[in-house]
């Protein structure tokens, strides 16, 4: 019964740090959202799938939609003429297709991307 006690006391100890570095990374999300939206001009639902597609993975459009990228009651084909829009509006980043996959970003775009997300001087660098 002790071992039980104290495995469970643990594993609330891990939930608990968990909920921290979730509701860190939320935090940086929506400053790198916050930002990218006044410096670009973008929505931010625009600013959403740009910081979705920096993670540098392929996101379908049902992965996008769950991130909060698009309402609920959206079409996720939404995806598509946001994706769409932030073409003409930030030409420099080239966002792939892959087809039958979704989106993603690679390369030098995706640096570029990660570098655009951070406001001057928030000393993200040294929380990685």
């Amino acid at each position: 019964m002790k071992t039980y006690i104290a495995e469970v006391t643990a594993l609330r100890e891990r939930v608990e740090e968990l909920e921290a570095q979730l509701a860190a990374i939320t935090e940086r999300v929506e400053i790198g959202v916050e930002w990218l939206s006044r410096r670009w001009g973008l929505t931010r639902k625009q600013a959403r799938i740009l910081c979705a597609l920096s993670t540098g993975h392929i996101m379908s459009r049902d992965r996008l939609a769950s991130l909060g990228c698009v309402r609920e009651y959206t079409d996720v084909r939404n995806i598509d003429t946001t994706i769409k829009h932030l073409r003409r509006k930030m030409p420099d980043i080239k966002i792939k297709s892959m087809y039958g996959l979704g989106y993603m970003i690679d390369g030098d775009e995706l640096k570029y991307v990660r570098a655009a997300m951070k406001p001057p001087g928030d000393g993200m660098d040294a929380m990685q």
